[in-house]
């Protein structure tokens, strides 16, 4: 195997990690990887392309900032093309992800993105803003599914987005006026490397007139989530760093829109290989923890799974407290073993919250995997 073979499959790697993409897929995609040297994720190029995934950034952080826990994780994976975006949406965040984003009238105000309309086809939905191309591609939605999450909006608003019309409602287009001004191009350029937030339990966006901030609970350092940004090949072109910080497990960057030149600077190595570790970057005192610890005393998963499941907690309840998807607890209780060190603190965390929360004629099993 050639050098230039290894390097290659590095960049891959790099901007898998950054967008959750499979290492299988980017080469199939035109234009995916830039030449050597260049940027791996490439930017939106229309103004209107930017505007929809900058909405679109806002309504997936607008849920994933909830505490009602109903949408912990949203995108699952996002593949960015330089004329358009695909997302993976969660299939338990699906429903929430369509209430925010498509725009409904409630008691005369405007909720959701203006002027966004879909278009369902066999397994995905596109979602498109009426007098533009802007597209977003959005899969996990069959028709089946389609139909099941529109069973479950509300019904009390008017969905402005089943309109068949050509042009925007008149509440659409005075949204659009009202809008400040917005780094665009920043937004969109964080949706599209959305996957380097992998592990965190919760992502909020706080947007001004010339920055962006980023704030997430878990997963990877402010540190080394600045670095790839600022300084990798997968990093925003025109952005500079201003300010980031981490307080036990919350952390926080600030980037703000330049518009100088875009020099390459050195890969940051340190960085990648934080990213590559098990832990996603997780502060190696908190992996050495007592939430860390009562994880790897309660490695028998699948036994503690089982008697909560006897205790009367439904998958869906365990998956809500331990930040698992429901799909994993099904196979963890079919006897999946738990190797990840971030599931195992993901699931000792909640294992505290059901412990404060547990009756005093809990059985005595689930006490002593508790303890």
């Amino acid at each position: 195997m050639t050098s230039q073979r290894i390097a290659g499959l590095g960049r891959i790697d790099r901007r898998c990690r950054c967008t959750g993409e499979k290492p299988r897929t980017v080469p199939r995609q035109p234009g995916a990887l830039a030449v050597s040297g260049g940027l791996l994720i490439p930017t939106a190029t229309s103004a209107d392309q930017q505007d929809l995934e900058a909405e679109i950034l806002l309504a997936v952080t607008s849920l994933t900032g909830a505490r009602n826990g109903r949408a912990k994780h949203v995108v699952n994976r996002v593949h960015p093309m330089p004329d358009g975006l695909r997302l993976e949406i969660d299939s338990d965040a699906i429903d929430c992800f369509l209430g925010v984003s498509l725009p409904v009238l409630h008691d005369g105000k405007l909720r959701g993105i203006p002027g966004l309309r879909p278009r369902p086809s066999r397994d995905f939905v596109d979602l498109r803003v009426l007098g533009g191309t802007a597209s977003v591609r959005v899969h996990g939605i069959s028709r089946t599914r389609w139909r099941e999450a529109l069973c479950h909006k509300d019904t009390r608003g008017v969905p402005l987005w089943r309109d068949n019309r050509d042009e925007m409602d008149e509440r659409e287009v005075s949204a659009l006026r009202a809008r400040g001004m917005r780094p665009l191009e920043v937004m969109s350029a964080v949706l599209r490397r959305f996957g380097l937030f992998e592990g965190a339990d919760r992502v909020e966006s706080k947007v001004s007139a010339k920055d962006v901030e980023i704030e997430w609970v878990g997963g990877p350092r402010a540190d080394v989530v600045a670095a790839v940004l600022t300084e990798s090949d997968c990093r925003i072109p025109g952005v500079i760093l201003d300010g980031g910080s981490c307080l036990g497990l919350r952390r926080m960057v600030r980037l703000v829109a330049t518009h100088g030149c875009d020099d390459a600077p050195a890969q940051p190595e340190w960085a990648w290989a934080e990213l590559r570790n098990d832990g996603r970057g997780a502060d190696p005192e908190f992996r050495d923890s007592d939430v860390m610890r009562t994880a790897w005393a309660c490695s028998d998963i699948t036994k503690l799974f089982l008697l909560l499941r006897k205790l009367g907690m439904t998958k869906k309840q365990i998956a809500a407290r331990t930040g698992l998807a429901t799909a994993n607890v099904s196979e963890i209780l079919r006897g999946r073993q738990v190797r990840s060190d971030r599931d195992l603190v993901a699931i000792a965390s909640g294992l505290r919250l059901i412990e404060e929360q547990t009756s005093p004629d809990c059985p005595d099993d689930i006490r002593r995997c508790m303890a």
